[in-house]
């Protein structure tokens, strides 16, 4: 219950310094838009194929997708998606299959979800995509 509460905190903060800092040099509007990658929560991938609608829509192959979704030690853990558990008390990923998405250089990164998720915020913050 503490070290949760510490995670939230130090997350947080985490992402009001990381939002402060990259406002600033992300957008580049001259570029071709090659590589997507897509961050949402699992129930949003699940119901809508995000994939197949960046496809037709935007004429990309190949969207790479990560998905948010509550710890369940029932689940099977999947290359796919990320929980809570993947941050350490300190905010930092622990993760390996999620610091590999985040530290590919994507033109865009498009984020889907329809309630404030500290844990997507601070992902998307995070990530090395050019445009978010």
């Amino acid at each position: 219950m503490f070290s949760s509460r510490l995670k939230h905190r130090n997350i947080t903060k985490k992402i009001d310094k990381l939002f402060l800092a990259s406002s600033n040099h992300r957008i580049d509007g001259g570029e071709k838009i090659n590589t997507v990658g897509i961050l949402s929560v699992d129930g949003i991938s699940r119901m809508i194929n995000i994939q197949d609608l960046v496809t037709s829509h935007l004429g990309l192959r190949n969207p790479k997708i990560y998905s948010f979704r509550k710890f369940d030690k029932n689940l099977e853990s999947s290359y796919k998606h990320f929980s809570e558990n993947d941050f350490n008390w300190k905010g930092e990923i622990t993760d390996s299959s999620l610091l590999s998405f985040l530290e590919q250089p994507f033109d865009l990164l498009i984020c889907f979800y329809t309630e404030k998720n500290m844990y997507l915020e601070y992902a998307t913050l995070l990530s090395e995509a050019k445009l978010f």
